[in-house]
């Protein structure tokens, strides 16, 4: 397909996906639905934008990244290569000489299809998120009754919930700290050889890993994930997200940390995960 016949108000954010749902959802998303899928390497000189800017301010952050060699989400292109989801990555993919291919999830469909679909799993994904029907915050509107609403003011509050004093930790990077990184932010606790960033950083609410349940461990954060998630064959689902086995339980880990509340992970006594948003 010619990138000149493509349709400029196709084009338009209104139509492209902005796909947030993780891969392992989109996957499952595709095959109830029948649609073809594969992850493919791609040159970015292949990749075809379906827009013709993108922010420069999100191109840096990007460029950051790969020359940080830090992981970076696979890009959605259609069958034709045309990029559904991934522009400001792609563009600084194109951008670095050094790149000579890219992970790519394509869907088998034009990029008008392609593009449906992927808008629908996004749609199913946000219900599913903000309408869980476990989801305490729910209100029915069968139960407005606004004359019948009042105050209970002999409800028990708990010293938990106040005094709560952040914990302030001095911690070291041998590079600049990535607010970014879906895995989150690693960091040790003393000052080594090359580690010359220095970071004061209080945590309000940090979940601390006792050294004894890490000894021995070849992957501190491996520790946690076997119990919050008992169920999950972690090497299998890394294979099918095209992550290496210790980015996909970095990623694991930081997402559930940061559903639970926690801003920081300390394991043991010298790493510390910096969980990000």
């Amino acid at each position: 397909m010619d990138n000149n016949s493509i349709d400029s108000k196709f084009a338009s954010k209104k139509w492209l996906p902005q796909v947030e749902a993780d891969f392992g959802y989109v996957k499952n998303q595709l095959e109830k639905d029948g649609v073809g899928y594969r992850v493919v390497k791609k040159s970015p000189k292949e990749l075809i934008p379906l827009k013709n800017t993108v922010k420069k301010s999100k191109v840096d952050i990007f460029e950051d990244i790969i020359s940080n060699e830090e992981p970076i989400d696979m890009i959605y292109v259609d069958v034709d290569n045309h990029i559904l989801d991934g522009h400001n990555r792609a563009y600084a993919f194109m951008k670095n000489p050094d790149i000579s291919n890219v992970d790519c999830f394509q869907i088998l469909l034009q990029y008008p299809d392609a593009c449906r679909v992927l808008n629908k799993i996004q749609d199913i994904f946000n219900y599913e998120k903000n309408f869980n029907v476990e989801n305490d915050d729910i209100l029915s509107f069968n139960n407005i009754n606004p004359q019948e609403e009042s105050i209970d003011e002999n409800e028990e509050l708990g010293f938990d919930d106040v005094n709560k004093t952040p914990i302030e930790i001095v911690l070291y990077k041998s590079k600049e700290l990535n607010r970014k990184a879906k895995t989150g932010d690693f960091l040790i606790t003393s000052k080594k050889p090359n580690f010359n960033h220095e970071y004061d950083i209080s945590f309000e609410n940090m979940l601390e890993i006792p050294q004894e349940e890490i000894e021995g461990a070849d992957l501190p954060t491996e520790v946690i994930a076997k119990k919050w998630f008992q169920d999950l064959n972690f090497k299998d689902e890394a294979v099918k997200q095209a992550l290496t086995y210790e980015v996909y339980i970095s990623r694991l880990v930081n997402k559930k940390a940061d559903e639970l509340g926690y801003d920081g992970i300390k394991y043991g006594d010298n790493l510390v995960q910096v969980i990000n948003k």
